[in-house]
């Protein structure tokens, strides 16, 4: 139940998130589940999928470790930092490991902010 919750909340967020994109071009939402191969995490891209394509201009990037593990998270969330996304939406595997990685978003030498909304754990 605590994880269906939570993935709503990442759901929510990022169907608001795209609200926001449908009035600019080609943005960038990132969804990091806690891993790959989850058939839950399978049918929220489907649905985020089928949500962008209604939406146009928005490009969703499904990702995710292998393996649920809080360094697999990071390293992934580091990487999409680098592609410059404008969104990223979490469902923590650890919720303290990936604020590492989040802070740095708003950081210089990025210079614009990533807008994150990740679930409790």
């Amino acid at each position: 139940m605590k994880v269906l919750k939570s993935l709503m909340v990442t759901a929510a967020v990022a169907v608001a998130l795209m609200a926001n994109a449908a009035h600019a071009e080609n943005k960038k939402i990132a969804l990091v589940v806690k891993a790959l191969g989850i058939g839950f995490f399978e049918a929220a891209n489907k649905g985020a999928q089928e949500a962008a394509k209604e939406l146009g201009d928005v490009e969703i990037i499904y990702t995710g470790p292998t393996s649920t593990t809080a360094e697999g998270q990071i390293e992934v969330i580091n990487s999409l930092i680098a592609q410059k996304v404008d969104a990223i939406a979490v469902s923590a595997n650890d919720t303290i490991c990936p604020k590492a990685a989040m802070s740095q978003c708003s950081r210089p030498p990025q210079r614009r902010p990533i807008r994150i909304r990740g679930s409790p754990k």
